[in-house]
């Protein structure tokens, strides 16, 4: 015996319709104005009463047969609108947390939660002859108070004109502002900067709205979004039966390939790009003949140890005399005290940061580059490696020495290497196990005899090289921070560089000028005498004013 099933709705999926949709007025608004639309309206008009009444009307074709309200699933739209657009039948159970009163054509009926959950029967009673449909329910007292801002949101790209309590609400094409647009299977495919509009809705279908990921470019510094206006494409299909997002089907597939096309076809009307070789080739694949990417690289710039700091070099064009610096597996001490002597050097060389992004483009490839630096150390006529010379060396120290050398290694495009060698002033040698804390206090520090470093220079470098923002939420101010770490810096270099009463009397000016210089009165100065016992002149004196 064969034994045959077929789909049904069972009563209980009825007692769960008001699960179908969020009954916010959101929702109410756009399934409503989406069947006004539908029905063929040339205008909606809404109206709040003073007693919190919503009537919501338009001129549309109406509802021939008032049973297709409550009947989940099916509705009476045309073939045409089937087509195009796949209606759920569903839209008014949008409604099924509310007791609303719909009229149209010559009859009206009142609709409450149970008449949608099928546990009781509406009356469908006749009235005047209207035009269009007329729904009317009541909101809540706390809805009103965002009523105007979301009917507006809703209204702004919605194909009709929506009047609210007498005034029409201002409408916006959805891709008037974009930078590129163009046509394809019914859709109109806009491409718009990142930050342009504050929405990030990325569909327009028939002024429902949705925010869907859609294929993303970066290029000159500004992030490209692709932007979809829906004109007639019945292949777009939304999931039902809140219609927030798209089925994610072959279309959808294609409809994504087809904004990454367009995205790069904008890039193609731009003067310039600065895509990477990859996205070039992308490009390249998808059809799109794209210019090489503008040979311009940032300046080089070391490294601090600040990740706040994001300080970038000044973009430069590329020329016979760009070096790339490849110096990434240096710490950052060791990238500042190297980035110092190499602009002391005077190198015939216009240094930059390297980018792998650019691996592939002829200009970049042909490039020279500086890498495998190291450090030595000269002194009595011997030359020993930075790490062979640290050996016993104690924690915090100062050391002068004959020379301190920078070796590096420049490789051009043929794979030909040369060494240079240039002089550095000072150099940091720090224990890579120490935390960053503890760093400026215990790195040895060794100065050339040709140094010819400030107090002030040795701390900011120490500063670049050490100093590290603590995020803890019961940390102080990065200011507070920063302040504290070049107190500790600048008595570090003023022992490195002076001697110990000048470090002394340094580093009294320092603390004098940051914690008593701002209660000095504007008419008077401050002036700070060290004595010692017994002595009746002054070993030192500091005088300072007011500061501004």
């Amino acid at each position: 015996m064969t034994t045959t099933i077929q789909a049904q709705v069972s009563q209980a999926t009825l007692s769960k319709v008001s699960r179908l949709f969020n009954a916010s007025l959101t929702d109410c608004f756009n399934e409503l104005l989406q069947n006004a639309r539908r029905a063929g309206a040339s205008v909606v008009i809404v109206t709040l009463t003073r007693d919190c009444q919503l009537v919501i009307m338009d001129d549309g074709v109406g509802i021939a047969n008032p049973q297709t309200l409550l009947t989940l699933g099916k509705s009476d739209w045309s073939s045409e609108i089937q087509q195009q657009e796949d209606p759920a039948g569903m839209g008014i159970f949008s409604l099924a947390n509310r007791n609303v009163l719909i009229r149209s054509h010559n009859w009206q009926v009142q609709l409450t939660p149970a008449h949608f959950a099928g546990e009781a029967i509406a009356v469908v009673e006749p009235c005047e002859m209207i035009s269009g449909t007329r729904l009317s329910f009541r909101v809540e007292e706390a809805e009103t108070s965002s009523f105007n801002r979301k009917i507006e949101q809703i209204a702004k790209f919605y194909p009709l004109p929506v009047w609210l309590n007498g005034e029409e609400i201002s409408r916006q094409a959805f891709l008037s502002e974009a930078l590129y647009v163009e046509n394809w299977q019914g859709l109109r495919i806009g491409i718009r900067q990142k930050y342009q509009w504050g929405s990030t809705a990325s569909i327009n279908f028939y002024g429902l709205i949705l925010d869907q990921a859609l294929p993303s470019l970066c290029c000159n510094g500004e992030t490209l979004l692709g932007r979809v206006d829906v004109v007639d494409c019945p292949q777009l299909k939304l999931v039902l039966p809140a219609r927030k997002e798209t089925v994610q089907d072959e279309f959808w597939s294609n409809l994504t390939i087809e904004v990454q096309r367009i995205l790069y076809r904008y890039v193609a009307t731009l003067d310039h790009h600065d895509l990477s070789h990859l996205q070039w080739q992308k490009a390249k694949s998808l059809g799109i003949e794209l210019s090489v990417a503008r040979a311009i690289l940032d300046g080089f710039v070391p490294e601090t140890a600040n990740s706040y700091d994001v300080d970038r070099g000044i973009p430069m064009m590329i020329t016979e005399r760009t070096l790339l610096i490849n110096i990434g597996d240096l710490a950052c001490g060791e990238q500042q005290v190297f980035w110092r002597a190499f602009q002391q050097a005077k190198l015939d060389y216009e240094p930059v940061n390297p980018n792998q992004d650019y691996v592939g483009y002829p200009w970049y490839d042909r490039l020279a580059c500086l890498s495998n630096v190291r450090f030595e150390i000269e002194q009595g006529g011997t030359v020993v490696e930075i790490q062979q010379w640290c050996v016993g060396r104690s924690s915090g120290s100062s050391e002068s020495v004959d020379q301190i050398w920078a070796i590096a290694q420049i490789t051009d495009s043929l794979l030909n290497s040369q060494e240079i060698r240039f002089a550095c002033e000072v150099l940091l040698v720090e224990d890579p196990e120490e935390y960053c804390d503890h760093k400026v206090e215990q790195t040895p520090i060794v100065l050339s005899q040709s140094a010819n470093l400030s107090v002030d220079d040795l701390a900011e470098l120490l500063e670049a090289a050490y100093f590290s923002f603590n995020e803890d939420y019961d940390a102080n101010s990065l200011y507070t921070q920063q302040e504290d770490f070049r107190e500790i810096a600048y008595e570090r270099a003023a022992k490195a560089l002076l001697t110990d009463q000048a470090a002394f009397q340094s580093r009294i000016e320092m603390v004098a000028a940051r914690h008593l210089s701002w209660m000095v009165p504007l008419s008077q100065k401050l002036e700070i005498r060290l004595v010692p016992r017994g002595v009746d002149d002054p070993v030192m004196s500091v005088e300072m004013r007011a500061t501004d």
